[in-house]
């Protein structure tokens, strides 16, 4: 998927993280951007191994085992805020490829092998334009719902 579909899917997770575990609308706000911001992570091995390195469940825990703890300096709302948005957007952007042809390595290094869930296209315009829509229209629902 592009890099849209990505922010706004992984931003709608890390909103929806945030209002399971807080009810402060700022604690909202830190769980939507935590969610953006570990939904960009992955592609950080786009020129090398794609879809291997940074898209598995051991890169996951780990950025989410970090972020848990640096939040814990500051209170423990926050701390669960953070890891579990940081969770949730990384997760997403790896379901997101894993509905690609390409699939993704969700247990590498330990298996190389790519697992898929659908055969659509990164580069599909409609998927993509879905994904941003449907995502955007519930966050605005999440964040005026109570």
């Amino acid at each position: 998927m592009n890099r849209g579909a990505h922010v706004a899917f992984s931003a709608l997770l890390g909103l929806v993280a945030a209002k399971l575990i807080a009810h402060d609308i700022l604690y909202w706000y830190v769980g939507l951007l935590a969610g953006i911001l570990a939904g960009l992570v992955p592609d950080t091995d786009l020129r090398w191994k794609h879809r291997m390195i940074m898209h598995n469940v051991f890169v996951a825990l780990g950025i989410t085992l970090a972020v848990f703890f640096a939040g814990r300096f500051v209170s423990t709302t926050l701390s669960a805020v953070l890891g579990a948005s940081s969770l949730l957007g990384f997760l997403g952007h790896v379901f997101l490829d894993s509905l690609t042809v390409r699939g993704v390595a969700l247990l590498y290094p330990i298996r190389h092998r790519r697992y898929r869930l659908a055969r659509l296209r990164s580069s599909s315009r409609v998927a993509n334009v879905i994904i941003e829509v449907l995502s955007v229209l519930l966050i605005i629902v999440a964040l005026y719902a109570y």
